[in-house]
């Protein structure tokens, strides 16, 4: 009996298991089917993203979420070492005089002088300086007014000057030396036309420094990259992905929130438009009281000036172009590539960034923004950026000492990376070309009055971001008030039912991990969201679109009879990639629609092109972006001025 009792009583035990096994089973199936046909839950998928989104700490991938899957590259390995080499260094010629923020005055003794310019005595040398002011972006005007600069005194400079000339002459023997001198006079901000209703206000700087992929940066800059992440708590942006080839279509997006096709219609509606009706970030800053400044180290590669036609009035309150220029046309020399490495005594990186301690500690006072821009040791060469580590990190040291971090946020970032070269020529330097670095140093105090905002500012760093995402950070910047929690919270509710999502999101608020590059802006040929598999260039099917291609190239050149028509050399790579998510529910499920990146050169010239083309059909082909120039044109199209027919043009005689 006893035997009995205990079958009786397992079998019974296995029974409830089973029974309760399968309740649960039923329970979770009938919760879960709820769940995913709920409204509740697409918002869930949308924007929570736990349910879906794969691991973001991905070995493999830089980002790995449902929307997009990064692929994660080594900074060195065997296959790349051999791009990376320590460049030459840039010596300038060593300067006369010197100044500071209010004072000029002759730096040399009388023993350097006459070692380093055969000045005997320093009472034969005679050096005077000369005021002189902006009169159009391509123009400047002197004062009457010349001021002598006596050996052994400290000179102040008028109340209220920019910029002066300084010339030294060696009695009988003419003029020995030429330099320029910037000061930033503190002058009355602009009414607070837009009261903020936030209780504090931060100024914002934003340094960008062309063509430097978040790889190289790392590569390059290492002290840099140490000092920022390990000292000072700066959030790196990890799947930062470009919205167009070079400078202008990627930083347009980050001042204006809009594409470069989309301002021209807006502000530019002639050839010979000038950009001062275009609305930019700065005027969001100066509407709220705040001193404004724009500055670049390179005046002939100007963003505004570059084949366009700048501004007629000056756009900022403090705007360095007409010294730039200046210094350009009368003491630039050392031309490497695109720029001039020496301007004077000192680097044209030196000398912005000489500018911005300027800026930041005369207007120590004031509410400042500040957006500049260095292209002259990056813009042409992927290993010069290692000659300003040093620079860059004696630069955030100074800030950190001098407190200026307490009330500034300090964005750090790129346009793109490099463009041409031995090294984009690889599919790592293709995908590094369209991730562009980005830092951001945040006052500590950020992270006590806005939790929520900065909580999520840390998630995105490991989200799809873009161009236009920085803007709206920008614009919440200038509006402390909006990134409170309430305030974050009412705009996630809105964002949430958003249909379709903006194409910029603010890293302030949640960037859902279902975003793709489609919904971000970001052309399939930019997207760095997918694998792409290599497919054998004599692969007919790859002939085919670099004959499409060839035929798109030549439709543009057809308006210039100057350019010789294009032919086909080779084929050099081909990447197939299959669709993104949003594209890929634009068509019929039975479509064999796929995009296809070549990589080619032609001739004569041997140019090097790189596009992607969405293949429908053999016969139905679409470019996805524009046509990319890989090399350099130097002088093959010197006899055309439209800078994109620049990239395609060969001359027929140059």
């Amino acid at each position: 009996m006893s035997f009995k009792f205990f079958e009786s009583r397992h079998s019974f035990t296995k029974l409830m298991l089973f029974f309760t096994a399968t309740v649960a089973f039923l329970f979770y199936l009938f919760n879960n089917v709820t769940l995913k046909s709920s409204e509740l839950y697409t918002r869930f998928l949308r924007f929570g993203g736990d349910l879906e989104e794969m691991d973001p700490e991905s070995e493999a991938y830089f980002v790995n979420t449902v929307g997009c899957k990064m692929p994660k590259f080594p900074i060195f390995d065997i296959h790349n070492q051999r791009f990376f080499t320590d460049p030459d260094g840039v010596h300038c010629n060593t300067s006369i005089t010197a100044s500071d923020r209010q004072y000029v005055w002759i730096r040399l003794n009388a023993t350097e002088l006459q070692t380093m310019y055969n000045v005997s005595d320093p009472s034969s040398l005679s050096c005077s300086y000369q005021s002189f002011r902006r009169k159009s972006d391509t123009w400047i005007k002197f004062l009457p007014e010349v001021t002598p600069i006596v050996f052994g005194q400290r000179h102040r400079v008028a109340a209220g000057e920019e910029f002066i000339k300084v010339t030294c002459n060696n009695l009988g023997l003419g003029e020995i030396y030429q330099d320029f001198h910037y000061f930033v006079p503190d002058r009355d901000p602009p009414g607070d036309a837009v009261p903020a209703a936030s209780r504090r206000k931060a100024n914002v700087i934003v340094i960008g420094i062309d063509s430097i992929s978040r790889l190289n940066f790392r590569r390059q800059l290492q002290k840099s990259t140490h000092l920022l992440l390990e000292e000072m708590n700066a959030i790196e942006m990890e799947g930062y992905n470009k919205v167009g080839d070079n400078t202008y279509p990627n930083l347009i997006p980050v001042l204006s929130g809009l594409d470069a096709a989309e301002l021209e219609s807006v502000c530019l509606p002639l050839k010979n438009s000038t950009f001062d009706n275009c609305h930019f970030i700065w005027r969001n800053f100066a509407r709220r009281g705040y001193l404004t400044a724009f500055a670049e180290d390179i005046g002939y590669l100007g963003l505004f000036n570059y084949f366009k036609k700048g501004f007629h009035n000056q756009p900022t309150d403090y705007y360095t172009r007409p010294i730039i220029t200046a210094m350009e046309r009368q003491i630039a020399y050392k031309k490497m590539g695109n720029v001039f490495l020496c301007y004077g005594s000192k680097t044209p990186f030196e000398i912005l960034f000489d500018y911005i301690n300027k800026f930041v500690r005369s207007l120590s006072q004031r509410q400042f923004f500040g957006f500049f821009w260095t292209s002259s040791f990056s813009h042409d060469y992927i290993n010069m950026p290692k000659l300003i580590d040093g620079e860059i990190v004696n630069f955030l040291k100074q800030l950190r000492e001098d407190n200026v971090l307490n009330d500034t946020v300090l964005i750090l970032m790129s346009d793109h990376g490099l463009r041409w070269g031995s090294f984009r020529s690889t599919y790592q330097g293709m995908m590094e070309d369209r991730q562009p670095f980005m830092f951001t140093i945040f006052p500590k105090w950020f992270f006590t009055e806005f939790p929520r905002a900065m909580s999520n500012f840390r998630r995105n760093s490991r989200r799809l971001t873009s161009h236009f995402d920085l803007h709206e950070m920008l614009r919440d910047l200038s509006r402390l008030e909006q990134l409170e929690d309430v305030a974050v919270d009412v705009r996630t509710t809105d964002l949430t039912t958003a249909e379709p999502l903006p194409r910029g999101i603010s890293p302030f608020l949640a960037i859902p991990p279902t975003r793709t590059c489609d919904a971000a802006g970001i052309l399939p040929h930019w997207c760095t969201c997918h694998e792409k598999q290599t497919v054998p260039t004599i692969d007919q099917g790859v002939l085919r679109v670099a004959r499409f291609v060839l035929r798109e190239l030549n439709a543009r050149l057809m308006g210039s009879p100057q350019c010789s028509k294009l032919h086909l050399n080779s084929i050099l790579e081909a990447t197939r990639a299959t669709l993104t998510a949003d594209a890929a529910n634009k068509v019929p499920a039975d479509s064999q629609m796929f995009d296809l990146t070549v990589r080619l050169r032609t001739k004569p010239g041997m140019a090097e092109f790189e596009a992607t083309v969405r293949v429908k059909t053999d016969e139905d082909m679409e470019l996805t972006g524009t046509v990319s120039r890989t090399n350099l044109y130097g002088r093959q199209s010197v006899c055309v001025n439209d800078p994109q027919l620049k990239l395609y043009c060969y001359c027929g005689r140059h």
